[in-house]
């Protein structure tokens, strides 16, 4: 074989038009090259999540899906060709649910994020739900294969499983309480039994730092006063707070005087 790719610049493009795989030339502007991009922006994703740490049957997996989508790629270049079939589609869905078996049953909308390898699942998988769609708006225009936009559909669902999987992130436990409780921890904050809590800052603070935080009381209403914790950190509610909070709050929101000067 030949050097295919021996000059990397034609300049065949500089009018604003590239050539598909069958020889014709389209314009870049078109749905068919717009898949192609958001395929092959997919692929690339895929290759930053494999920079992270992973166990070794995640890696080689991974891999593999990244050869399906220059495949995927080369079917969308080439109008009427076939190249990714129900069997690479029915893999995903058999590796899906042989990671999804080993998590905990998912009752809430979760965060994206949790470690660093998980939120790059979540961001490859939203390009390839949007890969996805437009494979679907192409397939409204030319005659495209059903394959290729089931296999980004599961893709799309293995990631999201995959980001739930990675080690160090809990999972089946909304991400939004999971920051309130490590900002609870942080502060040393006790609501009480009839208080739940929404904060406005997850990351931990220093000793001194003002927090923005937000009790909001069961029945009630939201409860605001700053505070100052036993470890000097300094903190602040967004409303006066009511007798629940003076109650059951630190020691000085029990004090909160109602005063511009807060807490004393």
């Amino acid at each position: 074989m030949g050097h295919r790719l021996s000059k990397i610049y034609t300049r065949t493009g500089d009018a604003g038009t590239t050539g598909l795989g069958n020889g014709n030339r389209v314009s870049k502007n078109s749905l068919r090259i717009h898949t192609l991009g958001e395929v092959d922006e997919a692929n690339a994703a895929i290759g930053v999540l494999l920079c992270e740490e992973m166990p070794d049957e995640v890696r080689q997996l991974l891999v593999n899906v990244q050869h399906d989508l220059f495949d995927l790629g080369g079917e969308v270049c080439i109008p009427g060709m076939e190249m990714i079939t129900a069997k690479q589609v029915q893999h995903l869905e058999d590796e899906l649910d042989r990671f999804n078996d080993d998590l905990e049953p998912l009752k809430d909308f979760i965060l994206p994020g949790g470690t660093r390898a998980a939120a790059i699942c979540h961001q490859a998988r939203t390009i390839c739900r949007r890969a996805e769609r437009m494979i679907v708006a192409l397939g409204q225009e030319e005659a495209v294969n059903d394959a290729p936009r089931q296999y980004l559909n599961r893709l799309s669902d293995l990631l999201f499983v995959l980001g739930r999987a990675q080690p160090g992130r809990r999972p089946g436990r909304r991400a939004v309480a999971e920051a309130q409780e490590r900002l609870r921890d942080a502060v040393g904050l006790d609501t009480g039994p009839d208080c739940g809590s929404g904060f406005s800052r997850t990351a931990p603070a220093k000793s001194g730092e003002i927090l923005n935080l937000t009790l909001v009381c069961g029945g009630s209403r939201t409860c605001n006063a700053p505070y100052t914790t036993s470890s000097g950190m300094r903190c602040w509610f967004t409303s006066p707070p009511c007798s629940q909070c003076r109650a059951s709050g630190p020691e000085s929101a029990r004090r909160w005087s109602g005063s511009a000067a807060g807490c004393r």
